[in-house]
Order: C-alpha cells, then sequence, then structure tokens
C-alpha cells in the first residue's frame, strides 16, 4: 500500500500525484490521503477518528478504512522519553488501557465489518515516539503495555 499524503500535509494536485505514482506502479493500493481532506480519488474512503463514536458510512465506491484510530495514552515510568505525553485518551493503568482498546474493537471496530464493510484498521501506535505516548510497546521498547492475549482476543474476533 501506497500513502501519498497524511492528513492533508503539503496535499497538492492529489488526482495528478495518485496518476504519476499508478503509472509507475500499478501492483499496490494507494491511499491518496489519509484521514483528511478526501478528494474522492485513490482506493481508499479513509478516516481518522480519535474522540467521540466511531460513525463511518461506506460510500462503496472505495474501500472504506479507519487509517487511524485509538491514540490512547500510559506513561510507563523509566521507560518515557520525556515528562510530557500527548495523546487523546490517558490511561494510569495498563489493564485499563487494554480494556479500553478490547472494547474500542469489539464495540466500535468489527461490527462495522458487517455493517460498513470495513476492510481495515490502523491503531495509533506500535510504539511511542518521544512525546506521543500512545503505543502499545514503550519508547525504549522494553516494555509490552498491553498483554498480547488481548491483543490475540479482539484477532479472533475478525472474520473477513
Amino acid at each position: 500500500m501506497w500513502t501519498l499524503f497524511n492528513e492533508g500535509w503539503g496535499q497538492f494536485e492529489t488526482a495528478q500525484n495518485l496518476a504519476m505514482l499508478q503509472a509507475q506502479d500499478q501492483t499496490r493500493v494507494v491511499d491518496a490521503n489519509s484521514g483528511w481532506f478526501d478528494q474522492g480519488v485513490g482506493d481508499f474512503d479513509s478516516h481518522h477518528i480519535y474522540f467521540g463514536k466511531i460513525r463511518l458510512k461506506n460510500e462503496k465506491r472505495r474501500a472504506l478504512l479507519l487509517s487511524e484510530c485509538g491514540g490512547y495514552t500510559l506513561r510507563v515510568k523509566d521507560h518515557a522519553y520525556s515528562e510530557k505525553s500527548f495523546g487523546y485518551r490517558k490511561f494510569n493503568r495498563g489493564d485499563d488501557l487494554a480494556k479500553a482498546i478490547y472494547e474500542l474493537y469489539t464495540k466500535q471496530i468489527i461490527p462495522l465489518i458487517a455493517k460498513e464493510g470495513l476492510c481495515g484498521s490502523v491503531f495509533t501506535q506500535l510504539s511511542d515516539v518521544e512525546t506521543e505516548m500512545n503505543g502499545l510497546i514503550t519508547y525504549d521498547r522494553e516494555i509490552i503495555k498491553v498483554d498480547s492475549s488481548v491483543m490475540r482476543a479482539i484477532n479472533d474476533k475478525l472474520v473477513f
């Protein structure tokens, strides 16, 4: 998968850039603009949703993709880049973080597969990145914040 622009950053001539990319490589699908300022081109109707209930409607022309969600923060002492942290929802305990991720997927995201044909979702994010402490793994990669059994339980519910 290629992504030309993320959240409109530097976005220009999206359709023309997409055509140029597709002329060079027809083997991959393209998210022309991940998240914001959709120009109606590319293979995905791509959304970034961090706040409130996830509501998506399949336009039936392109694959529906939740290309960013989550952003849940858990700062782990002595394994963080900074004292400051950024995230969309903060947690003090790993168990609470795991429960919130499980509920996000089982109550909101997974039902959208059958209801709207959601084809994928991307949880923000795999690892902490400096002050963004919303990773599943700490900045130093020493602590896994959410037990793999929780992620396995989510994956076991996926049916395509």
